[in-house]
């Protein structure tokens, strides 16, 4: 049957019964949509709806950067202003606040008894929030986003388990592989993910599995990220895992390779350039988890290995000793290092005594290795967000790591440090919980240089984490590693029934460390580091400790 549209005069009108079509078909779909829903299922698996408020302060005007409202570098006093640190900001001042209202859902729609598709929606201030929500509070405006982060599909075949889609990834403690697996968690875990396709296979207390990517990409150096030579030739996982009464164990990684070649650049001066690579690389896990209901024993070892084998440019170059190797392989003298062998380990020991248990942690992780001004061509560390280990030492810490991200920029972990830390919780009543702990840290390699940390010229009111100097013109290494220790206390109180409030105060001294790393505004011409200035750095000087203040207020299903 077909519907036209006649003309009268210069208007079209559609015959009367496609009006009554328009009407009776949603009456029909009303009808018959509750029998051909009937066999799905709609549910919520966790939600969380919260509230959060958080405070930090520097007790006195003795700051990472010097004494307050100075500048003493060729800007003639342009950023006097810029005192404080927060995260990765500056502060015209020693104290920042924030506080939002985020809400995360994980729902599930099974389809039958085999397949079900879940995902992940989230409520929550994101940067792309309008100015207004700022500027004027008191009109209504869009304060929030709402954003699926995950959603995927689980099938149950003869075979084993099959997803596919894009969900979160977590493996043993969530040293380099976590990710929240409900909605409990998820604003204060990491953001691992993976979009594979995967098959788990059961056998009693041992589960395999494996996957892969039918296409992702690998190189970021191609305009076009669709092209097929931007995407890497292999991706693929695999792991094991034995879990049964008081014993989890597993191990697995992933491995992948692509190449990369000079027509992924625009100009013919860069083609020459740059010398094409073919990278290749591995990461993974190995994890024990032992609790007998009295004892807890946590352990855990990452690697991470990466090669990348150089061939000469067109025009002959090719990276050597002297470059420094930090860079994304641009051509500017930065390289990606032709080798990683990076490894990061943690053990956490705890004992359960009646209404009380104390936790000991003891972690590593790796830092870059810089000599003679630059980094050299084999690192044994990474840094990425995918990798953070944010959620092992959150409960041991607030300020250190997840607000002053280590001084280094990582991503609310504690990157390149030697952590030791100490937790006790004691229930006070079954609803209320009382939790205090003290952390000490230090730098785990020498790779950073004087003045790493300082307010970014091309970018005010940030902070700029980078390496000055060359091969030519060195800047010395920060050999002084005490980054300082953080004591917290705090309680964790169920109000009602899914409803629960949790605060904790903190106190953290920074150490020597940052007397290096961080510029001092008040060295003459500290933008301009040389050997006159100190290269801009006053190690003799004081840093007032930070105070800082956490609250959630959660509502949960």
């Amino acid at each position: 049957m077909k519907l036209r549209a006649r003309q009268r005069g210069n208007e079209a009108f559609i015959p009367k019964y496609y009006h009554v079509m328009l009407v009776a078909l949603p009456i029909l779909f009303l009808i018959v949509a509750p029998g051909l829903a009937f066999a799905w299922e709609f549910s919520i698996e966790s939600s969380l709806l919260n509230f959060r408020y958080i405070y930090a302060s520097q007790a006195g005007s003795n700051g990472f950067f010097g004494p307050f409202n100075v500048d003493m570098s060729s800007k003639e006093g342009d950023l006097a202003p810029l005192n404080g640190w927060f995260q990765t900001r500056m502060l015209t001042g020693t104290t920042a606040m924030l506080s939002s209202t985020r809400m995360a859902v994980f729902p599930v729609l099974k389809l039958n008894q085999a397949v079900a598709v879940r995902g992940t929606y989230r409520i929550g201030q994101d940067a792309t929030s309008p100015n207004q929500l700022y500027e004027n509070p008191d009109i209504e405006t869009t304060f929030s986003d709402g954003r699926w982060t995950r959603l995927w599909m689980t099938v149950d075949t003869p075979m084993g388990r099959i997803y596919y889609g894009k969900r979160g990834f977590q493996q043993g403690l969530g040293l380099q592989f976590g990710s929240a697996e409900t909605a409990d968690e998820i604003f204060e875990a990491d953001r691992r993910t993976v979009e594979l396709f995967q098959l788990e296979t059961f056998y009693g207390p041992f589960t395999f599995g494996a996957g892969f990517y039918p296409r992702r990409r690998g190189s970021v150096l191609y305009w076009n990220p669709d092209d097929q030579n931007s995407a890497r030739t292999i991706d693929v996982l695999g792991y094991a895992r034995y879990a049964a009464g008081k014993v989890d164990i597993g191990v697995g990684g992933f491995y992948f390779a692509f190449h990369e070649g000079p027509e992924a650049l625009k100009t013919f001066l860069t083609r020459s350039e740059v010398p094409p690579s073919d990278t290749a690389a591995t990461e993974g896990w190995l994890y024990l988890k032992y609790n007998n209901g009295r004892i807890v024993l946590n352990a855990e070892a990452d690697w991470y290995y990466r090669t990348i084998k150089y061939q000469p440019a067109m025009d002959g170059s090719i990276p050597g000793p002297g470059y420094d190797m930090n860079g994304t392989g641009y051509p500017s003298g930065n390289y990606q290092p032709p080798y990683i062998e990076s490894w990061r380990y943690m053990a956490e020991f705890g004992v359960y005594a009646g209404p009380a248990k104390v936790s000991l942690l003891l972690a590593h992780m790796p830092g870059p290795d810089r000599r003679h001004g630059v980094l050299i061509d084999r690192q044994p560390y990474i840094q990425a967000i995918e990798e953070s280990g944010f959620q092992v030492f959150y409960p041991y810490n607030i300020l250190m790591g997840k607000y002053y991200r280590a001084g280094v920029n990582s991503f609310r972990d504690m990157s390149a440090s030697n952590v030791a830390g100490l937790r006790s919780n004691y229930m006070v009543a079954s609803n209320f919980d009382i939790i205090s702990s003290v952390m000490m840290a230090r730098r785990s390699s020498d790779g950073y240089g004087w003045g790493y940390v300082l307010p970014d010229p091309n970018n005010f009111g940030y902070l700029a984490f980078k390496n000055s100097g060359s091969f030519d013109i060195p800047i010395p290494n920060i050999v002084e590693r005490d980054l300082g220790w953080e004591m917290d206390v705090g309680i964790v109180w169920k109000l009602l029934e899914n409803w629960r409030l949790y605060m904790r105060g903190a106190y953290w001294q920074p150490g020597k460390w940052f007397n290096y790393a961080c510029v001092d505004k008040s060295v003459p011409n500290w933008g301009n580091p040389s050997s006159s200035n100190n290269f801009g750095i006053n190690p003799n000087r004081i840093i007032d400790p930070i105070l800082g203040f956490e609250l959630f207020l959660d509502a949960r299903l």
